[in-house]
């Protein structure tokens, strides 16, 4: 089943390019100054109560240490809420920081995974950090494939 949707995903970007075109570098990707100053106790309560806007923004708050201590687990936690719900941008977000997080963080399966689901919800920057991610994966694999079958 994933493989499939995998594979819809990756057939759609090539056949119509412009899905997977960005339009612009999405704020939800470029972090902004740190010394913003975040409303916490309302927000963690907007949050609390399924508002993704507010789930999304405390993600993206630990994600940038934005008014917060930076802390990538947090905004893994927050981003998870959001986009379990549906959102495109912490679904991007989330297979973002488990692409290009920490040591401890670091899991591609889980980062195609959640590529896939913004990719699927519309996320453009989803479908090209995907499109991105197969080509890379690709490169690295057709080398070590050449290389197996010399030797047979």
């Amino acid at each position: 089943m994933r493989r499939e949707l995998l594979l819809i995903a990756l057939l759609l970007t090539i056949v119509h390019p412009d899905f997977a075109r960005p339009q612009s570098l999405s704020p939800t990707l470029v972090p902004r100054s740190k010394s913003s100053r975040i409303d916490l106790k309302g927000l963690t309560k907007k949050a609390e109560s399924r508002d993704t806007v507010a789930q999304f923004k405390l993600g993206y708050a630990y994600q940038f240490g934005q008014g917060v201590d930076k802390d990538e687990y947090e905004a893994i936690r927050w981003y998870r809420m959001a986009a379990n719900y549906g959102d495109s941008s912490a679904q991007t977000n989330l297979g973002y920081i488990y692409e290009n997080g920490p040591e401890g963080v670091q899991d591609l399966a889980e980062a195609a995974k959640w590529y896939m689901r913004g990719a699927v919800s519309g996320s453009p920057e989803a479908a090209q950090l995907m499109k991105d991610d197969l080509e890379h994966r690709a490169e690295v694999a057709v080398p070590v494939s050449l290389g197996k079958n010399r030797k047979w």
